[in-house]
């Protein structure tokens, strides 16, 4: 079972990484993309495990490595947390940020001059104004949305209100939850 268990995590692509694999009752989950869990309770499993967290309570750059608990700037591999419960912050994406998923509870802001790829489900609970281009493998947007430009692709479900102030390519779906709104105004959607 060991070299089993290597030989998986050595060939396992981010797609497969997202997956759950079934074994005799028990299920193989994976954290992060650091390693899997063994469980026979896969739904317990927590799926946020931060491997980097906002540490500030004021508002700020994510390219600033102080404003992270690490001491670093986020990287492919990190499970992202900003959640400042005694604060209300805007983090500004202002370099490409290419992390594994993003959890955030505040507003975050991605600029045109920026990017935002995220490998695994992420959500994004504050609001959220983008006018660079972000590429997810699933999100989940349930505070207000600004697009302001740039492009998305992969699958995002929205639970609030998504405005679109300018026109935007879309490569992936767009699923809006029972009372979410999509608002385009004369921005065009292709």
């Amino acid at each position: 079972m060991r070299s089993f268990l290597a030989d998986l995590h050595r060939r396992s692509s981010v797609a497969w990484r997202r997956s759950i694999l079934v074994l005799a009752g028990a299920a193989l989950v994976p954290v992060g993309l650091a390693g899997w869990l063994l469980t026979n309770s896969p739904e317990s499993v927590s799926a946020v495990t931060c491997t980097a967290s906002w540490d500030v309570d004021v508002s700020g750059d994510w390219s600033q490595g102080s404003n992270w608990d690490t001491g670093t700037v986020p990287g492919l591999m990190d499970d992202v947390c900003i959640d400042r419960p005694a604060a209300d912050v805007t983090v500004t994406i202002d370099i490409p940020a290419d992390v594994n998923s993003l959890t955030a509870t505040e507003s975050i802001v991605l600029p045109a001059a920026s990017s935002l790829d995220l490998a695994a489900t992420s959500e994004i609970s504050g609001d959220f104004t983008a006018s660079g281009p972000l590429a997810v493998a699933d999100l989940t947007l349930s505070g207000t949305t600004e697009w302001l430009g740039g492009g998305w692709s992969g699958a995002v479900v929205n639970t609030n209100t998504i405005n679109m102030a300018a026109d935007v390519t879309l490569s992936g779906s767009l699923l809006n939850d029972i009372g979410a709104r999509f608002e385009h105004g004369a921005a065009t959607v292709s």
